[in-house]
């Protein structure tokens, strides 16, 4: 389960949680698979955020956790020998390997929930 801002929100991402009103009307119930309609009926009832099922949304930067580690070499590669750089290189690859491994283990535990469930 994530929450997201709304702006992030895409068609096809499930809703985790309903989205409510500030008097507590629901616009729309869990386990609903998000449209461009309800997207626009959200953003026009002034809803910020939303909770979907699963981590869709690893992080500002976009993409999951593994595209950023792949990125990392490339984006170090004209400042290999430079202590300071590959310091920082090192701390973005342990930071998405962390952020990767729990992401994995959230999405596995809401599996195992959601089978329970079933």
């Amino acid at each position: 389960m994530q929450k997201i801002p709304l702006k992030r929100a895409r068609p096809g991402m499930i809703l985790a949680t309903p989205v409510q009103r500030d008097d507590g009307l629901v616009l729309v119930g869990p386990g609903a698979e998000l449209t461009e309609s309800i997207l626009n009926r959200l953003t026009l009832s002034g809803i910020p955020t939303i909770t979907v099922q699963g981590h869709p949304v690893p992080d500002e930067a976009g993409g999951d956790y593994n595209s950023l580690l792949d990125a990392l070499d490339p984006m170090f590669r004209n400042w290999q020998g430079d202590r300071f750089m590959s310091a920082l290189q090192n701390l973005m690859r342990s930071y998405f390997q962390a952020k990767q491994a729990e992401a994995e283990a959230q999405n596995a535990a809401e599996a195992e929930k959601n089978k329970e469930e079933v």
